[in-house]
């Protein structure tokens, strides 16, 4: 994936959020939580660094809260998920939640019931559409369609094979219906 994706994103999520107008501390510097389901998977890294950027040219703070994914089968390091608990709304003006990586492991209406607890912060979620909070949303069917579509009429595959990945991951399922 590309960074200036992801640094586009975070301009759709600033201006949505309208945070130069919502912080009323002191210390006149907005703060983002960004809540993680783990910080060594490759697509939340990239997407930090395109929020690393983002805060340094906008002189803001971001926290990273990276735990495990919910409902995770190891309960050890679920106890990592302790972390989200932490988020305080009087440090934190905004939180942006990688929820696909977050909710791997967990079905969507229990996702969504997870997050609720953040309702009242501007909250915007990436990759998995929680009808209550905004979102950005990867295309999961067509371009799982449109990439079996290629191996098959671009390089004559026949017998292809496909991993699904975790049980009830919410992006996992709209590419195998595909």
């Amino acid at each position: 994936m590309h960074l200036l994706f992801f640094y586009r994103i975070i301009y759709g999520i600033y201006d949505y959020m309208d945070l130069n107008t919502q912080n009323d501390r002191n210390d006149k510097r907005t703060t983002i939580g960004i809540l993680l389901g783990r910080l060594d998977e490759s697509l939340q890294r990239e997407v930090c660094a395109g929020i690393e950027d983002f805060v340094k040219e906008r002189d803001l703070n971001v926290i990273y809260y990276a735990g495990r994914p919910l409902n995770y089968f190891d309960r050890f390091e679920t106890l990592c998920n302790i972390i989200f608990d932490l988020i305080n709304p009087e440090i934190v003006d905004g939180l942006i939640s990688i929820t696909g990586a977050l909710c791997s492991h967990t079905s969507y209406d229990k996702c969504k019931k997870y997050l609720q607890k953040y309702k009242n912060s501007p909250l915007v979620s990436i990759t998995v559409d929680l009808e209550d909070f905004p979102c950005i949303l990867i295309d999961n069917r067509t371009g799982i369609y449109n990439a079996v579509n290629h191996l098959i009429k671009d390089h004559g595959c026949r017998r292809i094979t496909f991993i699904k990945g975790p049980d009830k991951h919410y992006e996992a399922d709209l590419r195998f219906s595909a």
